[in-house]
């Protein structure tokens, strides 16, 4: 097994099960709880993750298939999905723009890999494809009573292709089947109109901080979310709520 990741909750595995390419999700135990109730807590959130799992792909969202869950040891082993998260590739989008600036002003060089730390911007037309990707994902999850809890743009995913269905010129179905939504770590399956709301500020704060020159990008995000979602009136109306507290909260701590 080869770690990929890990963070508070969990760590996840790379891994062949019966052949098949897998990743395994482990949650990690509480020692400041009693072991009965620790064991008890995590078997009941290791169940939920599942169910919010399989509730992603009734409402029409990709999503890793789960293959096994183990909870005893509070493992899950599901689908490995071959691609990139979305994070890296509005990096990349970005850092492909700066450069192509930088070469026009300085036509003399030619550099050999992307450089990462150079600043552009990640709204370009691929950009806002899988902006308005995510958005109506999202409405979707919202629509089937299904919130994420940690939308950031680490947890979609991109699938590999072949064909490159999901450049530009791809259209919005094909966008939508290759985004894949994963961790579920924190969903929940019976959200209020606040609980969705706060989902999309997550998301609106992730796109925000994370890449710069964004506001584009959660602007396609959230006019694809109005146009998708049945119920998008009253999440957004709170979301302006939302937005409102969290700006007291960063003026008045």
């Amino acid at each position: 097994m080869e770690l990929i990741s890990q963070g508070a909750e969990a760590r996840v595995f790379a891994l062949t099960l019966v052949g098949r390419p897998t990743v395994m999700k482990e949650r990690f135990k509480k020692s400041y709880r009693l072991p009965e109730l620790d064991e008890k807590l995590t078997s009941k959130r290791v169940l939920q993750e599942v169910r919010c799992l399989q509730r992603c792909r009734k409402s029409g969202v990709g999503c890793p298939l789960p293959l096994l869950v183990d909870t005893t040891r509070a493992r899950i082993y599901m689908e490995r999905v071959r691609g990139r998260t979305l994070k890296a590739l509005l990096h990349q989008a970005a850092a492909s723009q700066a450069l192509s600036g930088r070469e026009g002003s300085d036509a003399g060089t030619t550099p050999t890999a992307v450089n990462w730390q150079i600043p552009g911007n990640p709204a370009t037309e691929e950009g806002l494809c899988w902006a308005g990707a995510v958005g109506r994902a999202v409405a979707r999850l919202h629509d089937g009573q299904l919130v994420h809890g940690d939308l950031t743009t680490s947890n979609f995913m991109i699938r590999d292709e072949d064909s490159e269905v999901g450049e530009a010129g791809g259209t919005n179905a094909d966008h939508d089947r290759r985004l894949v939504v994963i961790d579920f770590g924190l969903g929940s399956m019976q959200p209020l109109v606040e609980d969705k709301a706060v989902d999309l500020y997550v998301l609106e704060r992730a796109f925000l901080s994370t890449h710069a020159g964004s506001e584009p990008l959660v602007e396609e995000v959230l006019q694809q979310y109005k146009a998708t979602s049945k119920k998008s009136d009253s999440v957004l109306a709170r979301l302006a709520d939302v937005r409102k507290r969290g700006r007291k909260r960063e003026c008045f701590g």
